[in-house]
């Protein structure tokens, strides 16, 4: 490595550090510089890497390299071009490492919302260290440990401890992963179900019936009591814990979804025009698809009237982790924000925006975006 305040040209570490799958890469070159025993700033400052100042948000920035700047990455760490794409996601924009390029890097807000990764694995790639990489919904869970990530949460502003719930206690959370069916056209390494339209029906649907129903609804009760922690707050984590208290019937639900899809989609179009009949078609098959939701989740406050609301089948919802934000509170903030869990009902009712604070807890930057599709539609409360 070059030393601190000069443009020389560095020389691959005896120092290795390991990439995380989805890892931003302001994340990485924190970690690089701890194994190098310096700050993030100094190591880009020792490559020859124009900067700005380092933003107080920390590792919920991302930052973008240039093409020299990229190359002087890769030769100190000893990666290849192709290595690092494969794991920052971040790395893949922009042009390549080129060793005759101009050495720059800008910080910007990620366009989805990264989160820390699992403590046990990154234990693995670096004891002691934090890596902030980018999430998906069921990229959340670490199958491995048992922990699903929580996210960045606040109660009237005041940030949440709660980074990790433990799920060893339900295992009914993780073991639901077995019912949903893998479409491997639909994901690649990193965005596992990221893109997987019946998961993000799923997921709007379930969490409009938590909204209405958590507080009354005995298996969730029962699920989110499990999880809270001893000594913890049984009322914080019935909904700081929401997303695996809700996983198994999301699942459920995305699988009924997801059977319907494949029987439906070669039926639509006939020698590439639409079937004449097909309008006739999926109105029979939504009625069918809600029967088998109400008797699948068997609970006594789904009826054929509550389903009712609900397009499963018509509407195209964009995925999770890749949609702007709807909420037009979050108009104008050019940053992220921690999703407020007051306005999700922690002490009062939900509030009437609850579903759409929700559908943006961890996906994206919170900025303008003129769009009122909202996943569903408002409470009438």
């Amino acid at each position: 490595m070059t030393a601190p305040g000069t443009t020389t040209t560095p020389t691959a570490s005896a120092v290795r550090v390991r990439p995380f799958l989805g890892e931003t890469t302001w994340s990485y070159l924190n970690r690089l510089a701890d194994a190098h025993h310096l700050t993030a700033s100094r190591l880009l400052t020792a490559l020859g890497i124009d900067h700005p100042a380092v933003p107080r948000a920390g590792l919920t920035r991302e930052i973008h390299l240039s093409a020299g700047a990229k190359w002087a990455v890769a030769t100190l760490c000893g990666l290849t071009d192709t290595q690092l794409s494969k794991t920052l996601p971040a790395w893949r924009s922009g042009e390549g490492p080129h060793q005759q390029g101009n050495r720059s890097a800008l910080f910007q807000t990620p366009a989805h919302l990264p989160a820390a990764a699992c403590a046990r694995c990154a234990a693995r790639y670096q004891p002691g260290s934090r890596i902030t990489a980018y999430g998906t919904y069921l990229g959340l869970l670490c199958r491995k440990h048992g922990q699903w990530t929580l996210g960045r949460q606040t109660i009237n502003g005041t940030p949440v401890n709660a980074d990790y719930a433990d799920l060893h206690a339900a295992p009914e959370i993780p073991a639901a992963l077995r019912h949903l069916r893998r479409d491997r056209r639909l994901y690649s390494s990193y965005w596992h179900f990221a893109s997987v339209p019946a998961v993000n029906c799923a997921y709007a649907a379930v969490t409009y019936w938590w909204l209405e129903h958590r507080d009354h609804d005995a298996v969730w009760r029962d699920r989110a009591q499990r999880l809270t922690p001893a000594r913890g707050d049984s009322d914080l984590w019935a909904v700081a814990a929401r997303e695996p208290v809700t996983l198994p019937e999301t699942i459920r639900v995305a699988a009924i979804i997801q059977r319907y899809q494949t029987i439906l989609r070669p039926l639509r179009y006939r020698s590439g025009e639409e079937h004449p009949g097909w309008e006739r078609r999926l109105a029979k098959a939504e009625a069918a698809l809600r029967r088998d939701v109400i008797a699948a989740l068997d609970r006594p406050w789904l009826t054929p009237a509550s389903m009712a609301r609900l397009d499963l089948l018509e509407r195209s919802y964009q995925p999770l982790f890749q949609r702007k934000c709807t909420n037009a509170l979050h108009k104008g903030l050019p940053q992220i924000r921690p999703l407020e869990l007051s306005a999700l009902g922690l002490g009062s009712p939900p509030a009437r925006n609850a579903v759409t604070r929700i559908w943006s807890a961890y996906s994206h930057i919170h900025d303008p975006c003129h769009s009122d599709d909202l996943p569903l539609r408002p409470r009438d409360t």
